[in-house]
């Protein structure tokens, strides 16, 4: 496999459960810059005033100085005339002519006096908005030096800032409910959750029901990581499955009855019926072993019918339950429910006729593939569900912190589903139910622990889920996962496994090339996340272009993402929603956080504090 094309594993395998990402833009943490930009004062009121009150026109002033100092000429010359009597005319005159030069002198210069103050009264205002602008104009230049370095030293800060936060459960809720979604979205939640699962050491059953092998990808990345692994393949591996090793014969009896019911009760008398019919037949079967097709070979026996290809029976068994298990009478009475029961073992005779021990493994997956056997697939996986449930009971798993994950539960019987959640409840394991549809069972069931809500295409299970969500709640998603769904981050092909001499993978199966062909040879392109985030310079684009906000509405749900999970937990104010992105390929981003973030406070961040008015420079 190809170094561009391998699964991140250092980065998926990391201690800690996540059910995937939240997206928190780093730029919502940028603190803007907290000095306000400098104000333009204006001219003083009192100068404009004395300005417009100034009186600078030059000829009116001319036109009252030349008469008064005329008057005062007049008035001089007549007072000289008189004081000298007639004598000195010369001296006389001179003098008067000196002094009607300064009269006249002392007029203009006071004319010329008042037309200056006039007229700076009236440039002040000009020449005092000159100045204001040029100190204004000083002033804004320097804040906008000091703004783009403080700009720029948030930019470098808040690129070290990460920006996904790991998902966890909920702290204390053992079961989550996951419903709707795609094929692809799931595939990418069991690799999320799974691979931290097994990362921190705990042991991983996943019972896949699809018919398609979601479970592929996280078991083969912990074959790739070295993590021993289990895998077994319903049909191919029907007769090497342990689902019925180590019960006794009450529980072999049990399990069978309550699958061959499908959980829902029915007709007492019939289950009462059923329970007589298979407890005396494994009574007499138990000595030499307990299996399907040893059980479907005495039911024919009794039919009367050949016993064809099932496993046979000892002479002694024969003889027992034809001659003395049952009356001819009871017999002829109970023959349509034989019937039944042998048309329902039928598709699962060779299940366990070779079964072995299984070893012991960190993940164990058990799977069906899609072969049309409806039928058979349904009781296959109601006696899976009840081997699960007698196991957790059991405490198998020793004191190793167990998880169950059962895929594709909508057809499994409501009271197996709730069996199943008491007893891990009681015993501290976590259990996982991904349900495709909001209807019939899940909607019986929902509700137990956390809720995750994937793509619900159906408009009246999409309105379930809006009213159990709570309308106009809001939620963001980041453009990556908006874009990219499965389609755009897997590729078509062959699929690649590669064994390490230098790294053994203990007790692992891989039998993947069958599961491939069932789901269109393809194969996840690691990576391809962070190549789009490159190429559409998502890094770097603004906060409105890498995220968007949606409101919890039917046509929203209609329309998530793959990769997209709305996680509804109970909260003290009422349900709280988490908008969960559970791409795998999420790891390969920069600025992915390796423990959960502290939530993101609805205060703004804090600005700079305004600067001392006495120290801005000037």
């Amino acid at each position: 496999m190809a170094e561009s094309s391998r699964a991140p594993l250092s980065a998926l395998l990391r201690p800690g459960e996540r059910l995937g990402w939240v997206f928190r833009d780093r730029n919502l943490f940028r603190r803007p810059f907290g000095q306000p930009p400098p104000t333009l004062t204006e001219v003083p009121a009192d100068v404009v005033t004395r300005a417009r009150a100034a009186n600078p026109h030059l000829v009116r002033n001319i036109a009252i100085a030349v008469p008064a100092a005329l008057i005062v000429s007049f008035v001089v010359v007549c007072g000289l005339a008189i004081a000298s009597g007639g004598d000195g005319g010369g001296k006389i005159f001179l003098l008067m002519l000196v002094v009607v030069a300064l009269v006249f002198g002392l007029a203009g210069a006071a004319v010329w006096l008042s037309a200056q103050s006039a007229r700076s009264a009236a440039n002040r205002p000009n020449a005092m908005a000159a100045e204001q602008r040029a100190r204004y104009d000083r002033e804004l230049a320097d804040w906008h030096a000091r703004k783009a370095q403080f700009e720029q030293q948030e930019q470098q800060r808040s690129e070290q800032l990460p920006e996904w936060s790991p998902a966890v459960p909920p702290p204390h809720t053992r079961r989550i409910d996951v419903v709707g979604g795609t094929l692809w979205g799931w595939e990418g939640l069991l690799t999320v959750f799974g691979s931290s699962t097994l990362a921190g050491g705990g042991q991983l059953t996943v019972l896949d029901l699809t018919g398609e092998g979601v479970v592929r990808e996280l078991a083969e990345v912990a074959g790739e990581a070295g993590l021993s692994t289990d895998v077994q393949l319903f049909p191919a591996d029907l007769a090497s499955a342990d689902v019925l090793s180590g019960l006794d014969e009450r529980q072999f009896v049990d399990v069978l009855v309550e699958a061959v019911h499908g959980g829902e009760g029915g007709d007492r008398f019939e289950r009462s019926s059923d329970d007589r019919v298979l407890g005396a037949v494994c009574a007499v079967l138990a000595p030499g072993g307990l299996t399907v097709g040893r059980v479907l070979a005495a039911l024919r026996l009794l039919l009367g019918e050949p016993a064809g290809d099932a496993e046979p029976l000892t002479d002694d068994e024969s003889r027992r339950i034809s001659d003395e298990l049952f009356s001819v009478s009871y017999r002829q009475e109970i023959g349509p429910r034989l019937r039944q029961l042998e048309s329902l073992l039928f598709p699962l005779a060779p299940l366990g006729s070779a079964a072995q021990p299984r070893p012991a493994a960190q993940l164990s997956c058990v799977a069906t593939l899609s072969t049309g056997s409806t039928a058979r697939d349904e009781v296959l996986g109601d006696l899976i569900v009840q081997r699960l449930t007698r196991g957790a009971a059991a405490g198998e798993a020793g004191g190793t912190p167990r998880t169950i994950v059962v895929v594709g539960a909508d057809e499994i019987a409501r009271r197996h589903l709730e069996r199943l959640s008491d007893v891990c409840e009681r015993r501290g394991i976590r259990l996982v139910y991904l349900f495709r549809h909001l209807r019939g069972t899940s909607l019986q069931v929902l509700g137990a622990g956390a809720v995750g809500v994937m793509r619900l295409g159906n408009h009246q299970e999409a309105n379930e889920a809006a009213e159990f969500i709570g309308r106009q709640q809001r939620f963001v998603l980041s453009r990556l996962t908006r874009q990219l769904g499965g389609a755009e981050t897997h590729t078509t092909g062959e699929s690649e496994t590669q064994t390490r001499a230098s790294r053994p993978m203990p007790s692992v199966r891989r039998p993947w090339q069958a599961l491939s062909g069932l789901v269109g040879n393809s194969s996840r392109s690691w990576r391809t996340t962070e190549g789009h985030a490159e190429g559409t310079n998502w890094n770097n684009a603004e906060t409105y272009e890498r995220a968007a906000e949606f409101t919890v509405e039917p046509r929203t749900l209609q329309g998530l993402p793959d990769y997209a999970m709305l996680l509804v937990t109970a909260g003290q104010h009422g349900p709280s929603v988490t908008a969960i992105e559970c791409n795998p390929d999420i790891v390969s981003l920069p600025r992915v956080a390796a423990e959960p973030l502290p939530p993101i406070s609805t205060a703004p961040p804090a600005a700079l504090p305004r600067p001392n008015p006495d120290q801005r420079p000037r």
